[in-house]
């Protein structure tokens, strides 16, 4: 394949806590395997601030039904332990900006973000582990050699209000309904991508972003 070009990007719009957009890293995963196209990550925060909902037997019942429906769709599996014991700590609550600001901080530090973004939905999806623990989130940064020390510090330092703001405007540019949503920027073109019809089905995905890559695109 060619060189990547700088002005050739696809934006992920997406949530990692967000069961949907966990479902869609297959695909993600798809087009981290090009070296035509630099992926770029715009966290959404759907669980910050005031909206964070504790975990406990409602909110694991909510989930669950999702859940499931993320899992026929896509093929992704949920683990035991996130299922059966974390959706029902009640000590802890879902909450999106420990690890977006980890995946911002990381990324200010010259790593992998869309990597750390698959280490932490593993984690969380699979093995129950809750992303609002700081120390979790140094060690796995810790596995691209990022300095423990440096990343905290780098964690309170990023403009999280002003990430999630540029995120709504991706939202609106790529006119999605909601997260998770991807489109393929090339030369000031836009093509939004509906990740719904791709699911399941990475091959079709593959051969569908080499047809954006061929053609010419339309402004969006």
């Amino acid at each position: 394949m060619p060189a990547v070009d700088s002005a050739t990007r696809l934006h992920f719009l997406y949530d990692p806590l967000c069961g949907w957009s966990y479902g869609a890293m297959p695909l993600l995963a798809i087009a981290r395997q090009r070296n035509d196209m630099h992926i770029v990550l715009h966290g959404a925060g759907l669980w910050v601030g005031h909206r964070r909902p504790h975990f406990g037997t409602s909110l694991q019942a909510q989930l669950l039904f999702v859940d499931q429906q993320i899992s026929v769709a896509t093929g992704q599996c949920f683990g035991d332990r996130y299922l059966n014991r974390l959706l029902l700590d009640s000590h802890k609550y879902l909450d999106s900006e420990p690890p977006l600001r980890a995946l911002l901080a990381l990324d200010a530090l010259g790593g992998d973000a869309v990597a750390l973004l698959q280490e932490m939905q593993h984690a969380f999806f699979q093995h129950g582990e809750w992303l609002a623990d700081t120390a979790l989130l140094c060690d796995l940064a810790a596995k691209q050699q990022i300095d423990g020390t440096a990343f905290e510090h780098a964690m309170v330092r990023v403009d999280l209000l002003a990430h999630l703001q540029q995120t709504q405007h991706w939202l609106h540019r790529l006119q999605a309904p909601g997260f998770p949503a991807m489109g393929l920027e090339t030369a000031g073109q836009l093509h939004p991508i509906d990740l719904r019809a791709f699911h399941g089905h990475s091959a079709l995905f593959a051969e569908h972003l080499d047809g954006l890559m061929a053609t010419p695109m339309h402004h969006v």
